[in-house]
């Protein structure tokens, strides 16, 4: 069986004369152009900064720091690389929340077909009844 050549699309790859660019693949692994950007837009809008990375703010991330984060995940995963179970709190069984610049957002999960005849039928018993 035969398959066609992979595409190179790694950050630093150069079609033109299919080389990598070690330093500059090595900036994305470790998050140097999350730090540019976050040097970005603190310069320009510093609003939009406080708003759009204010969870970075709250833990202390700061741009000067982004790549000593990734190299201390990338460490850990290399340790223990089996995928854990988040801590987070569960929500109610049909809505989900999302958060969005700090604004609380109620999306309203799909039922399956068996939830949804058994639910109209409910639906229609307190009508009549």
């Amino acid at each position: 069986m035969e398959f066609a050549p992979i595409c190179f699309r790694f950050a630093g790859f150069s079609k033109d004369n299919k080389q990598l660019d070690a330093e500059v693949h090595h900036k994305y692994i470790y998050g140097g152009h999350v730090a540019a950007c976050m040097r970005t837009v603190m310069e320009d809008e510093p609003e939009k900064y406080q708003s759009h990375l204010s969870e970075y703010i709250k833990k202390g991330i700061v741009a000067d720091n982004i790549e000593e984060i990734y190299k201390k995940v990338h460490a850990a995963i290399k340790v223990d690389p089996a995928m854990k179970k988040s801590e987070k709190p569960q929500h109610s069984e049909h809505k989900s929340i999302i958060s969005i610049a700090s604004q609380l957002i109620y999306k309203i999960k799909k039922i399956n077909k068996k939830n949804k005849k058994t639910k109209k039928k409910q639906h229609k018993y307190n009508f009549i009844y």
